[in-house]
């Protein structure tokens, strides 16, 4: 069924092509791939510098020994309510410790009643390793479309978008973090 529309479209493509290119205009880009009736899949072309940025950031990240801090956690995507409220995060030894979201006022609960003002959040935290590694994923999984920006003093990633697949919808993630305070840590006094 699909097979013999794909032959006609690319053949008035290539048609199309022809006329342009025969009148001074730009090609038309070629079409997608096609397996089975359904376009292929491609990666985000952007990946190899995607990549570079990610290890560089991390590396930078590192050279901080950054263990203990606190930081503003918050996701975009296509889910209820009370997971895209900020999740103020507190990390110690480099695992969280704390993470406690504040819906906003007028969320229900789910039962008819309010939201409480301060929700335990730890199931969705993370720590800004964790944040490496989501990037990495996306970038393991060949996803279609990675944006990523990355704090210029620390290296931490300060928003994270991905689109694992063009072709579906609302599958998109997004993140991003802000407020980072690096805790310091008291030293014991020499005796």
């Amino acid at each position: 069924m699909f097979k013999p529309l794909v032959t006609t479209l690319l053949s008035l493509m290539l048609g199309f092509s022809a006329i342009a290119n025969a009148a001074g205009l730009p090609p038309v880009p070629p079409p997608p791939p096609v397996d089975g009736g359904m376009p292929i899949e491609q990666p985000d072309p952007r990946m190899p510098l995607i990549l570079k940025a990610l290890k560089a950031n991390q590396m930078k990240w590192k050279a901080q020994k950054i263990s203990n801090y606190t930081f503003t956690l918050a996701r975009s995507c296509f889910c209820a309510p009370e997971f895209t409220a900020p999740i103020q995060i507190t990390v110690k030894g480099g695992k969280v410790v704390k993470a406690v979201s504040t819906p906003p006022a007028a969320l229900p609960a789910g039962n008819g009643r309010m939201a409480p003002a301060n929700t335990d959040a730890r199931d969705r935290a993370m720590t800004v390793d964790g944040l490496f590694k989501t990037i990495q994923e996306a970038v393991n999984s060949k996803a279609a479309q990675i944006d990523v920006k990355y704090d210029r003093k620390y290296g931490y990633p300060i928003s994270i978008f991905v689109d694992r697949s063009r072709m579906m919808a609302d599958e998109e993630m997004g993140l991003s973090a802000s407020n980072l305070k690096p805790i310091p840590v008291k030293r014991r006094p020499h005796r």
